[in-house]
This record gives structure tokens, sequence and C-alpha cells, in this order.
């Protein structure tokens, strides 16, 4: 083998696998511990040794079975023919043919006896005269077969039996086949046997199986030498394979690697084939040329770069000792820009002063990960929150060098939360609304059923609009939870904005009355139409008018208590209605949570749904709708919807 070292020509010379120790003669199972080639051929020996026995043993199963199964087959043919003639000759009244018959089957090649036994258990009938007349008992071999312990009679529809027995010292399968009466026999002249004798006696033939086992071994040693002499042609072209395709190079690879250990690199292998090892020995080499380069460059490396993932979708920091920034993944970058060298105290993730409980401080101090959650007023002017984890970047020796900060954004999670605080708030007030227009249900059924007891049609009246009133509300209530609960898409119609805001004048005149409040319908601009959801907007317009007329309701009496519905166009192509009312106004504390949550200000007469439908509505056409109001001056409700294409 010739070996190229970079620098330095080519060595001429065989490489050894010393590692240092000095080289001795070792027996076989530690050469079999050291060399992968000797495991590979020994491995491979005991597979062909092992196939080839496995093989073997199938041919001689399979040939043993089928010489067995011919006995077998010739056995019940035998008996047959046997039994068929003897039947015949026992219904002519002819003995003397019966031993011609056993006698002649008995003189077939391989048989060893043929014998009819009586339903006593006598032979009656036999090839070999000198057993007529012997009596069997029930453990005979022959009688086993069918009397066992559990059954002592012979069934009727018994069958023939084929089992193993010796003759002797000579090996032998015998069948034992029932001979049952039939009509024919007890109805003849010579009948010897009621009928109610089904079973009147046995045959059974014994015959040699020495030729089966002359075959066995015959082809026993067939097998043996072809395994032999596959074995022995597998193995060596096996064995040549091995030492030529794989000991070979696998001892050039494995010479360079102890010298590379030793740090001789640029080291250079002859390639000696196309195959995995040609493969891994061309990117030996190349290692073998790049593994120095690489080796720096690595030392160059720190954990940072292991850990720091651009494509994370949240803000990483990577913190020195004195909480100065050394590095920044994209997504800070591209969000604040390039802060290399800041403090962190300097960034818009940072606070004025050093927080409390600084996880980036507890990171150094106990070489921990922590996590706390902050939240954050960003360049957006927005409040954004976080979820921080820092996490410390240890060098050599487990020295804790940096720690790396990341800002997990979780505004819409904790939004998340308050609706969901939201939305049980709202089944709650929505269960107690219920709970009263049940209540005013019992009322006014109480009085209907009083009115009727007394014959009271004035009463009567009274309790019948109880009962419509609070059949109203929880109708109105339920269409405003269906509509909160589905997503539909307007169902938008060209029409003219002064007919649906005269139509829910008209609608909530008489409640305005009794309210002795004025609704007055203000328009800007020529009349046009626009293409909007009329009863989209029916439904808002009447939620913001009836909550105004509700709000003056409670107002002690100004000059005149009323209600002004506006709407106009601008150049942008919306229009713009507004609601607008001189009652008491709403409570700051109460402005903030409308529109977000059901809020109502009319008592147990509400269920705080209105104005979360009709934002709902005014979204769903792609405006908006906003409030302002002034305690002690009024409210004005205020929403904008695209104009449309007419």
């Amino acid at each position: 083998m010739v070996v190229k070292d970079a620098g330095q020509g080519p060595i001429k010379g065989k490489l050894t696998m010393s590692f240092g120790i000095k080289t001795r003669k070792r027996g076989f199972p530690q050469r079999l511990r050291r060399s992968l080639s000797l495991k590979l051929c020994v491995l491979l020996g005991l597979g062909i040794l092992v196939c080839v026995g496995l093989f073997s043993l199938y041919f001689l199963y399979y040939e043993s079975e089928a010489l067995q199964e011919g006995v077998r087959k010739e056995l019940v043919e035998l008996s047959g023919i046997v039994l068929r003639n003897s039947v015949r000759s026992m219904q002519a009244n002819h003995p003397e043919g019966i031993e011609d018959i056993i006698k002649t089957a008995g003189e077939q090649k391989n048989v060893l006896s043929v014998r009819i036994y009586t339903r006593e258990g006598m032979v009656r009938y036999a090839s070999d005269q000198g057993s007529v007349g012997l009596s069997l008992g029930r453990d005979a071999v022959s009688c086993r077969v069918c009397h066992t312990s559990h059954n002592t009679v012979i069934p009727p529809e018994g069958k023939d039996r084929i089992f193993a027995v010796k003759n002797g010292r000579v090996q032998a399968l015998a069948i034992v086949a029932p001979v049952f009466g039939e009509k024919s026999c007890y109805e003849a002249p010579c009948h010897r046997h009621p009928p109610e004798h089904k079973l009147l006696g046995v045959l059974e033939i014994q015959r040699s199986v020495e030729d089966v086992e002359r075959e066995v071994a015959r082809g026993l040693r067939h097998a043996l030498f072809f395994g032999l002499v596959l074995f022995t042609a597998a193995s060596s072209l096996g064995f040549f394979f091995l030492i030529r395709f794989v000991h070979r190079p696998v001892k050039d690879l494995v010479d360079s690697a102890v010298r590379m250990g030793r740090g001789d690199y640029g080291l250079q292998i002859p390639v000696r084939g196309e195959d995995e090892l040609g493969q891994l020995t061309k990117i030996f080499n190349e290692m073998s040329r790049q593994i120095e380069d690489r080796q720096k460059k690595l030392l160059q490396s720190t954990e940072e770069f292991r850990t720091l993932f651009n494509e994370v979708p949240a803000y990483i920091l990577v913190l020195d000792q004195e909480l100065r920034i050394r590095n920044l993944n994209r997504a800070y970058r591209e969000a604040f820009g390039d802060q290399v060298g800041l403090p962190c105290l300097e960034t818009p993730l940072g606070e004025k002063d050093f927080c409390k409980e600084c996880p980036t401080l507890r990171s150094f101090a106990d070489g921990e990960v922590h996590s706390l959650e902050r939240v954050r007023r960003l360049p957006d002017g927005k409040d954004h929150s976080f979820l921080v984890h820092s996490a410390p970047i240890r060098g050599e020796g487990g020295r804790i060098q940096a720690v790396m900060e990341i800002f997990i954004e979780i505004t819409q999670i904790k939004e998340l939360q308050k609706e969901l605080v939201f939305l049980g708030e709202a089944v709650a007030g929505i269960s107690h609304t219920i709970k009263n227009i049940l209540g005013g249900l019992e009322g006014g059924i109480y009085v209907v059923d009083a009115a009727f007891n007394k014959g009271n049609q004035e009463l009567l009246g009274k309790g019948w609009g109880m009962v419509k009133s609070n059949v109203s509300r929880i109708s109105g209530l339920v269409r405003d939870i269906l509509f909160l609960s589905r997503e539909r898409s307007p169902a938008l119609e060209e029409i003219d904005p002064a007919d649906v805001c005269r139509e829910v004048m008209e609608l909530l005149s008489a409640l305005a009355g009794e309210a002795s409040v004025m609704l007055e319908l203000e328009a800007a601009g020529p009349p046009r139409t626009i293409r909007v959801d009329p009863r989209g907007l029916h439904t808002v317009l009447t939620d913001l008018v009836s909550n105004a007329i509700d709000a003056c309701r409670g107002k002690p009496q100004p000059p005149q208590k009323r209600v002004v519905i506006r709407y106009g166009y601008d150049e942008d192509g919306l229009v713009t209605f507004q609601v607008e009312d001189n009652g008491p106004g709403i409570e700051p504390e109460i402005m903030e949570m409308l529109f977000k949550r059901s809020v109502s200000t009319k008592g147990s007469r509400g269920s705080g749904l209105g104005l979360l439908v009709a934002k709902k509505i005014v979204e769903a056409h792609g405006g908006s709708i906003q409030v302002e109001s002034t305690p002690g001056s009024g409210t004005v409700f205020t929403f904008t919807l695209p104009v449309g294409e007419a």
C-alpha cells in the first residue's frame, strides 16, 4: 500500500494497527474480537452452514413425509380391498374366501401381518395361522387406538386409524379399520349376528417401514454430500469477496485513521472501487484535506451560534455580563434595528431601571432557566405583553459567558383571556336577564289567572299585556344571542337611508311619546341610494334610538328631551349615521366597556347585547362605530358604512 503524506511525498511501506502496543501473537478469540473481517468471515460461514443445514433438513423432512404418506395411502387402499372382498365372502357364506383374501394380502411386499378381530377381541382370521384364536385385551397396542380410559366402546361412526407400531424388531405402520354390521348382513340366511350388533369386528394390517427408512438414509447421504459441496463453494467465494473488497479497504482506512489520530493530517488512501467503501475512502481523503481548516473554524465558534435561530417567531437577545447586547436575531433587527453593543436598558424591550427579579441576572447567578411575564410599550405606542425566558450560554469549562433572552409576544393570548372573562360575565348577565323575564311572565300569568277567576276584563288586559311584553323581551334576547353566535354576510340591497330612518322613527314613536321624547331626522346633502343590508341597518338604528329614548327617560325634565338621527356622505365613499340624545350621558368607567362586553344602563330591563349586535353588523359591512358622551349633557353614537357600488 502507498500512502501519501501532504508535503512529504509518498511513503512506501506497510502500516500496522499497533496503536502503540507491541505486536505479539494472539489466539483466535482475541483475533476474532479485534478483527472485523474475521468476524464477517465467521458470520458468513455460519450463515451459509445454517442455510445449507436448514435446506437439508427441510428436504429430508419433505421426502420422509412424502414416503410415509405413500405408505399410509397404500394401507388405506389395501384395507379397503380386504374389507370389500371379506364382506362379499361373508355374505356368500364363504369363509374360505376370507382366508384366501387375508393370505393374499399378507403376501404383499412389506406387509407383516393381516388380521381380523371379532368384537370380543379374538383373532378370527390372520395371515399368520399361529395367531388365529388368540384374544387381545384392551391394553394391547391395536386396541388402545380406539379404547381409551375415557372411551371403552368403539363408536359406530368410528373411522380408520393409522399408527406406528413395533413388530418384533421391525418398525411398522398399522391400520385398524372397523367392520360394521349392515342390513344385507343380518338379513342373509347365514346371519350369525343380531341386528343390534353394529360393530362386528376390526381389520388390522401391519406394514414394515424399513424401505422408507432406507430411502430416508440414502437421501440423508445425498443431502450431506450436496450440502458439503455447496458450503465449500459458497464459503470460498464469500471469503474471497470479503478479503478482496472489505478487509483491504477497511484496513487501509483504519491504518490512516490511526495516523490522523496522532496529528498526521493530509493522508491520501488509494481508492479501490466505486462502492460504499470506495465512496468512504474518497470522503476520508477529502476530510483529511479539510480537517485542519475546519478545526480552526470550530475553535472560533461559540455556543451562542448553535442556539440562535433567526427564524424563531420571537425577539432574541444575547447579553454579556455587563448586560450589553452581543447578538440579535432577525426578528429583533427587523422590528427595532441593529442595536448590538447597547445596554439592554436602552432598548425598546428594556426598562428605565433594572427590573425586579431580572431573569438575565438570575441566570448569570445560578445558571438556570428563568421565565416571567412583562408588559412593554413599543414604538407603535401600544402596550405589548411578553413571556420572557432567559437561558445561560456556557463556554469552555462550563463557565457562563452570556445569557440569551427570548421575548415571546402573548398580547393576543391576553386579549383572548379578557374576552373569555367578558364572555363569562355576559353569560351571567344574560342569565340574570332571563330570570327577570321569567319573573315577569310568572307575574303576568298570575294576573291573568286572577282576572279569569274574578271575571275582570280590565285586570285580564293588564295581565295579558305583561305576558306579551315579557315574551317580546325574551324573543329579542334570543334573536340577539343567535345573531352574535353566527357568522353571516350582509344581504346588500340598494336603498334610500332616509326610508330606513323614517321606519325606525315610526316604530319607536309610541315609546318616545311615553317618555316625552321628541324624535328628529336630519339629512345632509341631496337624497341618494346606498348598498347595505336594510335589515341590519334597521336593527342598528332601532337599538341606538331605543337606547337614547331610555336614557332620556331617566333624566329630570329639561327644556325638551330630544333624540336626533342624522346621516350624511363624505368624499371617501362613506355614509355616516349619528344618534344623539340630550340625556344624562354615560359614565367614563362604563364607556370603556362599551362594544367589548355586555353592558346595560337599563337595569333589569336590558341584556347588554344590543351594542354588541350593532357593532357586529357595522363591522360586517366594513364600517366602524364610536361613542362620545359627556355626563349630564348627552351622548352621540356615530357609525360609518361604505356606500357601495350603486
